[in-house]
């Protein structure tokens, strides 16, 4: 069992007499043995043949994910100091990264867009995304060159069990919707590079089927107040649900809130989840 609670199956094999077997015809049958859907991982060969060797099996998805993305410099700057990131490292996995570079422009953008680099180097070497973090605030506190700092804001959908995990340092609020129904998730700690030990702020929640999770900076909402009203509002525009769409009504009524001369970049992310609908050979 896998630490989202999904199964993992690891399966040393051969086939005798010269025979053969795909590997998807063994998680039809594995599948059966443990009352759960498995697929063979990527990284795992494609056929079962005469000499022993290892396999290994995962629990299939049961949701897929859809991004949007929406963003604006500040009125006085070309270069946004935000920077994101999209990340699938495995077949049941999205993790979505944003960093806030402290201030605006090209230094901001540097430290933001360094940040996400580390974060995305870290996670494809196989480090969690906790201890991750851990080693980029290290990196920023020794950097003697300058004082700047960023947010790092941290999304893991698992879509085996719609679990999502949240970290964040010094980041902005994110936001779950559900129908009518909003959550937010809110940052109580500083920004990485600012002090020796990075703390952040860690929370798991439960999705379902339609959820939306709505990552933004802190400059689409920090001119105005009540952030879940003021998404509420603007998301009752919408006319369709996809995220593309979420994501620039979000933004369109931020920059309309400023008159179109925003005081800080602004970026906004948008996961719609959605259960995945198996045809009848897959079931």
């Amino acid at each position: 069992e896998r630490g989202d609670g999904s199964l993992e199956v690891h399966l040393t094999a051969r086939c005798r007499k010269g025979h053969c077997m795909t590997t998807r015809e063994a998680a039809m049958i594995l599948s059966c043995l443990v009352g759960q859907r498995l697929i063979p991982c990527e990284d795992s060969k494609n056929v079962i043949g005469k000499d022993y060797t290892d396999y290994v099996f995962r629990e299939d998805a049961n949701f897929q994910v859809i991004t949007g993305v929406a963003r604006a410099a500040r009125a006085d700057s070309r270069i946004s100091g935000d920077n994101f990131s999209f990340l699938y490292p495995e077949g049941d996995e999205v993790v979505m990264l944003l960093s806030d570079g402290m201030g605006s422009g090209e230094l901001a953008c540097r430290e933001s867009e360094r940040a996400i680099e580390l974060l995305e180097q870290f996670l494809e070497a196989g480090f969690k995304e906790e201890a991750a973090m851990k080693l980029i605030n290290s990196m920023l506190v020794l950097r003697a060159d300058n004082t700047l700092f960023t947010t790092m804001d941290v999304c893991v959908l698992h879509l085996t069990t719609g679990v999502c995990d949240f970290m964040k340092a010094g980041a902005a609020a994110t936001y779950i919707l559900r129908g009518d129904w909003m959550e937010s998730i809110h940052s109580t700690t500083l920004p990485a590079g600012v002090l020796a030990s990075v703390s952040y702020d860690v929370k798991q929640k439960k999705l379902y089927d339609g959820d939306y999770v709505i990552m933004l900076s802190d400059g689409v909402l920090e001119s105005g107040e009540g952030g879940e009203e003021f998404l509420m509002q603007a998301l009752s525009k919408a006319e369709s649900k996809s995220p593309q769409e979420l994501a620039n009504i979000i933004l369109e009524a931020a920059l309309t809130r400023e008159q179109y001369c925003p005081k800080d970049d602004m970026t906004v992310l948008v996961a719609g989840l959605s259960r995945r609908v198996r045809t009848g050979q897959e079931q």
